[in-house]
């Protein structure tokens, strides 16, 4: 690393243990996962699982062509 960079990731280094401390801070005040709040069903569970499903419709006939080399 040049002296520059590792000025910089010195730097960079000296916020962890205050972004800890916040992080744990915050932590022991909630009681809940944030991110799992009841009737969040949608952003939880639904859109991931439409998102992997339009992937899947999107693969797999790419991936049965190269099976049966079908090439078009």
């Amino acid at each position: 690393m040049s002296g520059a960079a590792a000025r910089v990731a010195s730097e960079w280094a000296k916020g962890w243990p205050r972004i800890v401390r916040k992080q744990r801070l915050l932590e022991a005040t909630q009681d809940v996962f944030v991110h799992r709040i009841e009737g969040d069903f949608i952003t939880s569970k639904a859109i991931p699982l439409a998102l992997s499903a339009a992937g899947v419709a999107l693969v797999v006939p790419g991936v049965v062509k190269m099976a049966l080399g079908i090439h078009e």
